[in-house]
């Protein structure tokens, strides 16, 4: 369900993501961040997100570090404005025909509990360091490529 819109000649889009004149990664694929995974229930993507064995060699292990602070804060202050954003997704929700909307009656709730919003600020930060861990740890990514790269010819 990403949003469609054409890229400007500092831009490059590639499935779900995009590069931007910067060379900054930018995660667009706001299906999954409103809880659709493709495959529904039989998904082989269990982790939080994608975080390959490549990506953590090209950052390296000191932007490995880097990656776990940005991302604490990015949680951190995701959770400090749920409020606003539950009420973007609750708006979004009504009468909509997107994949992540249909038959969930809880997708406002439910992406209110994926933020953690519950959560102290140190609860938070030891959140995304699991978070992290369990991404890297994740066989089901390793496979879904597996899978993306024999069924689709789709390189992992």
């Amino acid at each position: 369900m990403a949003v469609a819109r054409r890229a400007s000649r500092e831009e490059h889009l590639a499935g779900n993501i995009l590069l931007d004149g910067h060379g900054r990664v930018v995660h667009i694929d706001f299906g999954f961040v409103l809880g659709h995974a493709t495959g529904g229930a039989f998904s082989l993507e269990r982790a939080p997100f994608k975080l390959t064995r490549d990506y953590v060699d090209l950052m390296g292990r000191d932007g490995l570090q880097v990656f776990i602070r940005c991302f604490a804060d990015a949680l951190v202050a995701a959770a400090t404005v749920v409020d606003e954003t539950s009420t973007l997704v609750e708006i979004l929700q009504f009468k909509s025909t997107f994949p992540c909307f249909r038959g969930n009656r809880n997708a406002v709730r439910d992406f209110r509990r994926r933020h953690y919003a519950h959560l102290s600020e140190p609860f938070l930060r030891d959140k995304a360091r699991r978070l992290v861990a369990k991404s890297l740890r994740s066989t089901g990514t390793y496979l879904y490529d597996v899978f993306q790269k024999k069924t689709n010819g789709v390189n992992y």
